[in-house]
């Protein structure tokens, strides 16, 4: 018993031991390297900047991009990989305001046009709008990767079906 209890002691000071030492590990990659790596990515990107500076600012943030790949790798290579993509010249942030959907604005119309219905229980238990010919049914893109197309065409058919009514 007293055998066991040290072996699991053991181990557990083991495995606290190699997870510290994966999360205080050295990612730094030396300079050589990265510019050839960061050349090679340029040239597969197409990217050009305009200055030195802009070129040495980029190459520093997709260093730290590289260093955050390689982490993530380490704890997560065993489910996924991650790499480096046509981003990686990109903070968090230049990301997030020029390449993520930005929050819309709230209507500039009233609610109240579209609503008649002054309670709950006014509601129908149930409504269509393909039984008012607004919309027409779902369907079906198969395995095309073109959601975004028919989403546009069932949406101006939708708004030229309540428009012209």
């Amino acid at each position: 018993m007293k055998n066991t209890l040290i072996f699991q002691a053991t181990i557990a000071v083991c495995l606290v031991v190699l997870n510290f030492a994966t999360l205080t590990r050295n990612y730094d990659i030396s300079d050589g390297r990265l510019e050839v790596l960061f050349k090679h990515w340029l040239d597969q990107t197409d990217r050009d900047y305009g200055s030195f500076a802009e070129y040495q600012q980029r190459m520093n943030i997709f260093k730290e991009n590289y260093i955050q790949i390689q982490k993530l790798n380490e704890v997560y290579g065993h489910d996924m990989t991650f790499e480096l993509n046509k981003f990686a010249d990109l903070t968090e942030d230049e990301f997030r305001n020029t390449i993520l959907m930005r929050p819309q604005a709230p209507p500039i119309h009233s609610a109240k046009r579209y609503m008649k219905i002054r309670t709950v229980e006014d509601l129908p238990d149930s409504f269509d709008w393909r039984d008012h010919n607004a919309v027409t049914p779902v369907k079906d893109q198969g395995s095309v990767g073109t959601c975004w197309a028919f989403s546009t065409v069932q949406n101006v058919e939708g708004q030229w079906a309540l428009k012209s009514k």
